[in-house]
């Protein structure tokens, strides 16, 4: 996206449960931060929502659910609901040639107990980009 440049965002909540997306750090009214706590209705499951709006500050930045997962290590941010967002700034643009975003994240996540006697969650696969490691291609 490019800074000050009037987006319009679709959603569609392909989960079964009432999902919203957060976008921290963009100046944004409470009715499409994302934040439940500000406002921010829920979108129903299988429902879209459109949102238009003018992305500011410039920046690296993400979107990610804002719901709560409780006990079940498949929901909301577990689950993977996250992305990537770069705002390009109006004016002096970063001379680069190239741009790599790395999202780590772990998978088939579970609570045991703790020596403190507190439940831990333990995870059975960690990605980066969704790829695990020694799933790469061969090359040559």
């Amino acid at each position: 996206m490019r800074q000050g440049q009037e987006q319009t965002i679709e959603i569609r909540n392909s989960s079964g449960d009432p999902e919203v997306v957060h976008w921290p750090w963009l100046f944004l009214p409470p009715e499409i931060d994302g934040a439940m706590e500000e406002g921010t209705p829920m979108i129903p499951p299988g429902s879209s929502v459109r949102y238009s709006l003018k992305p500011d500050p410039p920046g690296f930045r993400w979107f990610h659910t804002h719901t709560f997962a409780g006990k079940d290590l498949t929901k909301a941010q577990y689950g993977g609901l996250h992305g990537f967002l770069l705002i390009e700034p109006r004016d002096n643009p970063g001379r680069y040639d190239q741009e790599v975003f790395l999202a780590l994240h772990d998978w088939g996540g579970h609570f045991e107990g703790g020596g403190d006697g507190y439940m831990n969650p333990v995870y059975d696969v960690s990605t980066i980009n969704g790829k695990m490691l020694g799933f790469a291609s061969r090359c040559g």
